[in-house]
């Protein structure tokens, strides 16, 4: 997959931030080079669902707050990597 964008993301009350992607080697999509190519509808029928989503069990505990681009989304991932070498991967040598 290669690495589009990402969406800033609040599930009640936690950082759950989502990654954009889109298939490597696929002719249907090599034109889309960031989450803007994928058009505002996307962004609103993204936004509405993430929001929505659980809204039967907890009403109004999802937040999107923003879309970025590729080098902000691969900045999350790398975030995410680090924290989970320093606080996860320690515990299962245990």
């Amino acid at each position: 997959a290669r690495i589009i964008g990402a969406m800033k993301f609040i599930d009640d009350g936690e950082v759950d931030d989502k990654i954009i992607a889109v298939l490597n080697d696929d002719k249907r999509v090599e034109h889309i080079k960031s989450v803007d190519d994928l058009g505002e509808y996307f962004k609103k029928e993204t936004t509405y669902f993430w929001e929505n989503y659980k809204a039967l069990k907890k009403p109004g505990t999802g937040q999107v707050n923003e879309f970025l681009g590729a080098k902000e989304a691969i900045e999350i991932v790398r975030e995410s990597i680090a924290r989970y070498q320093k606080d996860y991967a320690p515990k299962l040598d245990q």
